[in-house]
């Protein structure tokens, strides 16, 4: 569906703003454009009751995401493997989206 794929990308450029804010300038924190379209789409579930499982939870910030849990797997060589359990916190996107507003209006 077309609206849908337009509010994640709406979301998907909104998230690489606020990304930009937090990595100071370091050229080696960016988000792949993979990782701003799975969060974006995790925001279009606005009931908040959306999870995603992701192996590097280094992708998804803190500053707006939630790490609520940890899956553990089992692998054939005897290692294991984490993945996080996370879920979009409105609260902190609220609060982060002020932010780029204010940072984007002071320009």
């Amino acid at each position: 569906n077309q609206e849908i794929f337009v509010k994640i990308q709406d979301n998907a450029f909104i998230l690489s703003k606020i990304y930009a804010l937090h990595s100071n300038g370091d050229a080696g924190k960016h988000a792949s454009l993979v990782d701003l379209f799975l969060a974006g789409r995790l925001m279009t579930y606005s009931s908040g009751v959306a999870y995603m499982i992701t192996g590097n939870t280094r992708d998804y910030p803190g500053c707006i995401f939630d790490v609520i849990g940890i899956i553990t797997k089992y692998q054939k060589d005897s290692r294991l493997q984490s993945f996080g359990i996370l879920t979009l916190n409105q609260d902190k996107f609220r609060d982060e989206y002020q932010r780029l507003e204010k940072a984007l209006n002071s320009n």
